[in-house]
């Protein structure tokens, strides 16, 4: 018997000696997979009915321990994903009732009224012993500092009603 596949002789050679060859001469016909199963002893047809048997068993045990893993760890992941995401709103909630605090206690920022008097008259240039560029400097500062104690805040900004520009701006630089 000669094969064109060197690498591979003991396979064939096993093969052939079982009745299983896959090569055929010329002058033969290819055998069906019946005569072949036929031709095996009992040995052979025994080990092809072991290893059905166990692929099966092994296919089944993944599969149904695969269902069992994946209905308890997606069950463990959501209720990990509701904790975390519960801990993050009620941390949201309070960032945003501290920024409601700090929007009705910036109402009564000392300077902020004799601001908004002088962006508002020009001709004025002295409000509360102090100019402009002096009160925007001071209020500045302040919003600032506060800023620097709040890492969770972005910017300030003090806005001229209905011009909608900034009077007075802000910002931590992390943007």
């Amino acid at each position: 018997m000669t094969s064109g596949f060197a690498y591979h002789s003991k396979l064939i050679w096993l093969f052939h000696v079982r009745g299983m060859s896959p090569l055929t001469s010329d002058d033969e016909p290819p055998a069906s997979v019946g005569t072949r199963l036929r031709n095996l002893d009992l040995s052979g047809r025994i080990a092809i009915a072991i290893f059905s048997a166990v692929m099966m068993a092994v296919v089944a045990v993944g599969y149904l321990g695969y269902r069992k893993i994946a209905s308890i760890a997606i069950e463990r992941n959501l209720v990990t994903l509701d904790s975390t995401a519960r801990i993050h709103a009620s941390g949201l909630a309070r960032i945003i009732e501290n920024t409601t605090a700090d929007v009705q206690g910036a109402r009564f920022t000392i300077g902020l009224s004799e601001l908004i008097a002088l962006s508002r008259a020009p001709s004025q240039t002295i409000g509360g012993g102090q100019t402009l560029a002096q009160w925007k400097q001071r209020i500045g500062a302040r919003l600032a500092s506060e800023l620097r104690a709040k890492p969770h805040f972005l910017k300030y900004r003090l806005i001229k009603p209905h011009s909608y520009r900034p009077l007075i701006q802000a910002t931590t630089g992390n943007y």
